[in-house]
């Protein structure tokens, strides 16, 4: 009896434990200010650069889905002042 007492118990408190870190996993990310990411955050696109706004570091890429670039509507995107691009592994 009494190990079925600490059963429901644990039980219980490991649900309580487990309910905030579920409701957190369905929660965007979203990165504090001043710092990067972490790694495993990242994320990587492959597409067709369409727009570029090199005064304010602004852009649109249409990014290959379906294998077929006209498809797809091209998705804005801002880069951060730190932020590089490449061509052929030279600075574009």
């Amino acid at each position: 009896m009494r190990r079925a007492q600490f059963g429901l118990a644990l039980l219980l408190a490991t649900g309580c434990l487990w309910n905030p870190v579920l409701l957190m996993a369905d929660e965007p990310f979203r990165p504090a200010p001043g710092s990067f990411p972490p790694l495993e955050k990242a994320h990587t696109y492959r597409g067709e650069l369409v727009f570029v706004d090199h005064a304010n570091r602004r852009g649109s890429l249409r990014v290959q889905g379906s294998g077929m670039f006209f498809r797809n509507d091209p998705d804005p995107f801002v880069m951060l002042p730190c932020g590089i691009v490449r061509y052929h592994g030279a600075p574009a």
